[in-house]
């Protein structure tokens, strides 16, 4: 974690817990404060540098935030990383349907023959 060092921006490493599939994005940066820091990412397009993944997977993945110094590196390994701010998980949601509701009628009369 870093508390003293200094950087300009940030990279968000975000992995799909299931398929290991892992996204590397610049996150727009909303607010910051002594305290508290709001990003923001994009999951439907895929420009990276620009805030923005193409998630096509819902579910949970793992993240790492680092600290960095460049607006286009997206590499966690590059010299201009200053090092890791935080992990954790994130919830994704996807507004894919993956089977279609049956419509079921259930008749009110109820027969019994017996």
């Amino acid at each position: 974690m870093l508390f003293d060092t200094t950087y300009t921006d940030y990279l968000l490493m975000i992995q799909n817990e299931i398929t290991l599939e892992t996204y590397y994005v610049i996150p727009t940066q909303i607010s910051e404060n002594d305290r508290v820091t709001t990003l923001a990412i994009s999951t439907n397009d895929d420009d990276p540098t620009n805030g923005s993944i193409y998630v096509v997977n819902g579910g949970r993945y793992n993240f790492i935030i680092y600290g960095q110094n460049s607006t286009t590196n997206l590499d966690p390994q590059n010299a201009v990383v200053v090092g890791e701010i935080k992990r954790g998980f994130i919830q994704m949601e996807t507004l894919i349907n993956y089977y279609d509701q049956p419509n079921i009628i259930i008749p009110s009369d109820i027969e019994y023959n017996g």
